[in-house]
């Protein structure tokens, strides 16, 4: 099996000249049937190039390689990551926090893909980059458990060339690399301990200690990736979290 780390490139570092933000990247998948992944498996050279791509470029690995678990449809539940513009440009505006803004606060509604996306980019980043540490944080432990199970689900559906090596328990998935994704539950306490790379505070609406946790995740995630996701109305962003960082 070929290992990211026989790959020399700075895997999804948007600093990276090789490296294709989401934004730059194809629309649509470039594998698009089983038998174009056999054709790929049989070939040590295009297993390498497909692997190289998805060191290069979350979108390409997002559209090509996750396949998601759609409870609802009972016929063809398990899909590969739709290709849809307006994923594209939440992918891309990750990929740029903490390089060209501080950070997301991302309004969102049921059944818009923003937890799948926004747990996948975090998830995948610890799975091709070196020494990252990234949290999800949910209102309860089991909801941030559901995602850490989620995304094993398509770390296991990745094929073999594909898949790197990961240690799995129900709060994280610690890989060879150095990176670990980690499940926490709610309370600011839980980001009193090392510093993060990135920070996915899930469900922010529904958190008891929100304004708390909002201020003890600042300095935890430091100039990493810190992305707020919930379903919010317009002006709890503002009353709950930002009023008294922009002075009114």
């Amino acid at each position: 099996m070929t290992t990211a780390s026989e790959v020399e490139i700075r895997a999804w570092a948007p600093d990276d000249k090789d490296c294709v933000a989401p934004a730059d990247a194809r629309l649509f998948p470039v594998i698009r049937t089983h038998a174009h992944l056999d054709q790929i498996e049989a070939d040590h050279d295009l297993m390498s190039a497909d692997l190289l791509a998805c060191l290069r470029s979350p979108w390409y690995w997002l559209v090509n390689h996750c396949v998601t678990l759609d409870e609802d449809d009972k016929i063809n539940p398990y899909k590969r990551f739709p290709p849809l513009v307006n994923l594209q440009g939440l992918a891309d505006l990750w990929w740029w926090t903490g390089t060209r803004w501080p950070g997301l606060l991302l309004p969102k509604s049921r059944k818009e893909m923003v937890t799948w996306l926004i747990s996948l980019l975090f998830f995948g980043e610890c799975q091709f980059a070196r020494g990252k540490r990234n949290m999800v944080q949910s209102y309860k432990l089991d909801e941030s458990q559901a995602v850490i199970a989620k995304v094993k689900g398509v770390w296991e559906r990745q094929p073999p060339w594909i898949r790197q090596p990961c240690n799995w328990t129900t709060t994280e998935a610690r890989f060879s690399n150095d990176s670990v994704f980690i499940a926490a539950p709610g309370g600011a306490e839980q980001l009193q301990g090392p510093t993060l790379s990135g920070y996915f505070w899930d469900e922010v609406g529904d958190h008891e200690e929100a304004a708390q946790t909002f201020e003890a995740a600042l300095p935890a995630v430091g100039s990493g990736r810190f992305v707020a996701v919930g379903r919010c109305p317009c002006s709890w962003w503002h009353d709950v979290l930002l009023a008294d960082k922009i002075g009114t």
